[in-house]
């Protein structure tokens, strides 16, 4: 099952500018470390120690419910990892 997996720009920087990665998985989480295993140097800007996501997701251009990593995907679906920005 492949899964677009559209990047945020650090992330970008660290796959040699693509803004797209192709991986395989069911599920978010899956997904997720298919592309920590293409871009080992990637894990500490996708998960907090606790495995938790650092992210915002989108599956779809829609916000993944509760950020759920056990979210299950289909074939072509669409994976955003977006920066989370704060401030006042």
């Amino acid at each position: 099952m492949a899964i677009k997996v559209k990047l945020n720009l650090p992330l970008q920087k660290l796959s040699g500018n693509r803004e797209i990665i192709e991986v395989a998985g069911s599920t978010v989480r899956q997904c997720l470390i298919n592309l920590v295993s293409q871009m080992p140097e990637s894990e500490h800007f996708i998960f907090n120690k606790d495995g938790s996501p650092l992210l915002l997701l989108l599956l779809n251009n829609e916000p993944l419910p509760n950020q759920d990593l056990e979210y299950p995907v289909q074939d072509n679906d669409e994976l955003w990892l977006l920066s989370i920005v704060s401030g006042g």
